[in-house]
């Protein structure tokens, strides 16, 4: 029984620590998330549509500045990896003509 209410406490400590963390997540992550899932699908979106995820980009580059998590630097650079193949596509669409 001793072990039973070991390993149940136990497994109650690890659920709260989780929950703590998720709760604790940063706001932007989610919007992180969201615009770097997009590159899978990027070279078929409009040029407003890149031009619009760019801009997103821009807006949770700041937030993420702003932001004391020790991942900063990480998502930073992952963020501007998804910018910059935004923004290149831009460019190869405007000059094939393509809207």
């Amino acid at each position: 029984m001793k072990v039973l209410m070991k390993r149940w406490g136990c497994g109650v400590l690890v659920g709260l620590l989780l929950t703590t963390s998720l709760v604790q997540a940063e706001p932007w992550k989610e919007d992180f998330d969201r615009l770097c899932s997009q590159t899978a699908v990027a070279e078929g979106l409009t040029v407003s549509e890149l031009d619009s995820l760019t801009a997103a980009c821009d807006r949770v580059m700041g937030d993420i500045e702003k932001s004391d998590s020790v991942e900063k630097k990480v998502y930073l650079f992952r963020l501007k990896k998804c910018r910059n193949l935004y923004s290149y596509l831009v460019e190869v669409k405007k000059v094939q003509g393509e809207k």
